[in-house]
């Protein structure tokens, strides 16, 4: 099965009640770990993780009481529709790019199958909504894991909830609420996971097997630094030009991910200053490729950002 992914930022923000159980583990260093193993009705299949700092509330649950009086929640209850974003990039070929729950702030990451008109297995699409950085995608005979990090500020969210995204197999998309990671306050470097899994049953051309599917998000906290200037030194190690962080932010804002550097550049000095006033500076030597930069959001997250280095 063919498999795209990105891990870059800039993606469009965009999807009953679960029996499960959840084992929350707390180690040094402030951290947290949560795996929740989900039961799934079927061929439906986890594909992703919507995350909402807020507690979703689907209504009340719905029951069905068959003629044994035997009591069961009724799947379809508490589902939150899906609707898939696309990328064009020609009149002939899109692909998935996010998906949209109507009425729901958040953020997901995905790995949904589409029809492949030309097989008749499926085409796989792995893609993340802006936050999501340092993406990690693994595929085997038994299933597949994705994996990804959010960074906040220390003044940032503190409620954490991951929602599991499915998919039917007649492919529509459907999300429940989920469970919860938290903190109180932040301090710098603290981190939080959750593990959301579990196992489906797949049945072709009258063989069925089991595939497991796991989802997982750290959170982590991060001092948020403001960008000083990008300062462009010549070989003999003296400064030939800077640019500020007003035009670094300026290009940024008009969604221009290539930065020109000025001919005679040897290598370049990023300068960023921390809230508390500290001054970190990274080197970029001649040739590299990509500057990488953490922008911050109105709402505490920082987004991965940054540009395409073009030397003249």
């Amino acid at each position: 099965m063919k498999k795209k992914s990105e891990d870059r930022a800039g993606k469009k923000r965009k999807l009953v009640v679960l029996v499960g159980m959840a084992v929350a583990v707390w180690l040094l260093g402030g951290c947290s770990l949560v795996k929740e193993e989900l039961q799934t009705e079927g061929e439906n299949k986890l594909v992703g993780v919507f995350m909402t700092n807020e507690y979703l509330d689907t209504g009340t649950s719905e029951l069905d009481i068959n003629w044994k009086g035997e009591v069961s929640f009724r799947e379809e209850a508490g589902r939150i529709p899906g609707e898939l974003l696309w990328d064009r990039d020609t009149d002939e070929f899109s692909e998935p790019s996010g998906i949209v729950f109507e009425g729901v702030e958040g953020y997901g990451i995905y790995s949904i199958e589409l029809p492949n008109e030309h097989s008749e297995y499926g085409t796989g699409y792995s893609f993340q909504d802006e936050i999501f950085t340092e993406l990690h995608i693994a595929v085997d005979d038994e299933g597949e894991s994705m994996e990804a990090t959010v960074y906040v500020e220390q003044d940032g969210p503190t409620d954490f909830y991951m929602n599991p995204v499915f998919q039917t197999p007649d492919g529509e998309i459907y999300m429940q609420k989920g469970s919860a990671v938290s903190c109180e306050t932040w301090a710098e470097g603290q981190a939080m996971s959750q593990t959301i899994s579990t196992e489906h049953t797949r049945n072709r051309n009258g063989e069925e097997t089991k595939k497991r599917a796991s989802f997982t998000v750290h959170v982590i906290c991060k001092e948020k630094e403001e960008t000083a200037n990008l300062i462009c030194m010549n070989s003999e190690n003296k400064v030939i030009d800077t640019i500020s962080s007003e035009a670094l932010l300026g290009i940024l804002s008009v969604k221009q991910q290539e930065l020109r550097i000025p001919a005679g550049t040897a290598y370049l000095i990023a300068e960023r200053q921390t809230e508390n006033g500290e001054m970190i500076r990274t080197v970029c030597s001649r040739g590299e490729e990509f500057l990488n930069l953490m922008r911050p959001l109105e709402n505490g997250y920082l987004v991965p950002d940054g540009f395409t280095l073009v030397w003249e």
